[in-house]
Parts: C-alpha cells; structure tokens; sequence
C-alpha cells in the first residue's frame, strides 16, 4: 500500500492491498483531527504492526528458552544426561543485548549501553554499603557461647608471620594452575622459585598480614562471566567469577591454615 501510494497510485497490487488500502483511507477520512498525509498515516500503522511482531516474536522465544532450560534440568535430575547442562565452548560470548534493569521489557542493543548496563548491574549485585543490621540469635545459642568461653581463655594470636617453610607448603597446596588475576603472577611459577627469589614474596606476604594492608592495585580482580541459564539477555541469569591476584589469595590461606590445627585440637 505505502508503494502504491509513493507510485502516485500507478503500481500494481493484489485486490486484498486494494481493500485494506480503501479501509485505511476511509480510516484516515474519520480522524477528522490528524493533519498527516495517507501516506505517513500508513507509516505509522507499518510501525505499529512491526512492533506488535517483535513483541510476539520475543515472547515466543523467552517462552521457549524458559521451557527448554526447564526441561533439560527436569531431565537430569531424573537421571538423564547432564551433558547439554555444561559449557563445552572454549570461550563463552557476552550477550550482545540485555534487558534495562529498571525497566526489564526494554532492550538495550548498542555496545556502550551493554557494557554500561553490565558494570551497573555487577556493582549492585557486590554493593555492601546498605547491608542491614538483622538480628543473630543463633550467637547466643549454648554451642557458641561454649567456643567464645573457651577463645576467651586461650586466644587465638594473629597476626603471625610466616615461614619460608611455612610459605612452601601454603603453595604446595590446591590447584596449582589456578586463572590468573591481573597481576599475571602464576603460582606454579612461585613455587618453582629459589628460596632467596621466594623469600621477597614472603615478604610481601608478611606485610600485609602484620599491618593488615594491601597496598597499590593488588587487590584488583578480573570480573569475568559465565551463562548459567534461561534466556541470556537477562543479566540475572550469569554468574560473575572474579580472578583475584596471588598475594590477595595468599594471607587469606595463611590465617586458614593456622585456624585449621587449632580446630582440630578443640
């Protein structure tokens, strides 16, 4: 119809263009109010219906992800295959729309407003600045009152420095090829080193245990994402890994394992 009326009404169309064209003139006749020309009044119905199909067409889909991914865990945990439940993609593409977070039926598909709407999306989900105070009974409970009794009477004295000795076995122990953090630092490579290279990152480890600091970038991550499920544009549906550096990690398997032995003798 929009052809037929740029073609100064000379083209050629079918008889059901014909009678949907009169209807949309006798249409345009009735809206005593509207200014606007035959041909941008079939514009705008053009965009309407377009519209109308894209929120159909994605209803559909979402409908479909949903039930498939509801189905494929239906399936597993009546003993069927889990293999269609696990990434075997060496690398895992970022979505290349999201919904708003505000407004979750808009679509947001230029590449800075993704990147913008996943950073925001990530600092609300790790935001700790409005955790409320809630109540803790379970702190007054026999048990713990038992262990803060018996704290109390031998405590636990950190921070404590460690050993050379000490530092070797800390890397002896867990996977030793973990991702890397942004420092680019591996620990197999650490592990590999002579005690007097190995003893300046001792050093660094001491530091921060007894001034309780970490100094510069390092503790800096590397946020990165994997798709756990239903439909991808929905940024609640990815499961965010942060790669910490190794001298993060280093005091935190420090303290535990002191704690570990003292456990053990309680």
């Amino acid at each position: 119809m929009i052809h037929f009326e740029k073609s100064d009404r000379t083209a050629r169309i079918s008889l059901k263009a014909t009678h949907v064209y009169r209807h949309a003139t006798i249409d345009l006749e009735h809206d005593c109010g509207s200014s606007q020309t035959l041909l941008h009044f079939l514009a705008r119905r053009r965009r309407a219906l377009h519209k109308r199909l894209f929120a159909e067409c994605s209803r559909e889909i979402i409908l479909r992800a949903k039930l498939s991914a509801r189905n494929q865990i239906s399936a597993a945990l009546k003993g069927g295959s889990t293999k269609k439940l696990v990434q075997s993609f060496p690398f895992i593409p970022f979505p290349l729309v999201v919904n708003d977070l505000d407004s979750p039926q808009e679509l947001i598909c230029d590449p800075e407003g993704v990147k913008s709407t996943t950073r925001e999306y990530f600092m609300r989900l790790y935001d700790h600045s409005g955790v409320p105070e809630l109540p803790k009974p379970w702190l007054t409970t026999p048990s713990v009152v038992d262990v803060q009794d018996r704290v109390s009477k031998d405590p636990f004295v950190w921070p404590r420095r460690a050993l050379l000795a000490d530092f070797r076995a800390l890397l002896r122990k867990g996977n030793s090829r973990p991702s890397l953090g942004s420092d680019g630092w591996e620990k197999w490579i650490i592990k590999s080193l002579s005690d007097d290279a190995l003893s300046l990152v001792l050093d660094l480890l001491n530091y921060q245990v007894m001034n309780s600091c970490f100094p510069g970038d390092i503790k800096d991550m590397w946020l990165t994402m994997f798709h756990k499920w239903d439909v991808c544009t929905n940024l609640s549906n990815w499961r965010g890994l942060l790669l910490s550096n190794v001298l993060t990690n280093s005091p935190m398997v420090w303290l535990n394992c002191c704690l570990i032995p003292r456990g053990s003798k309680n």
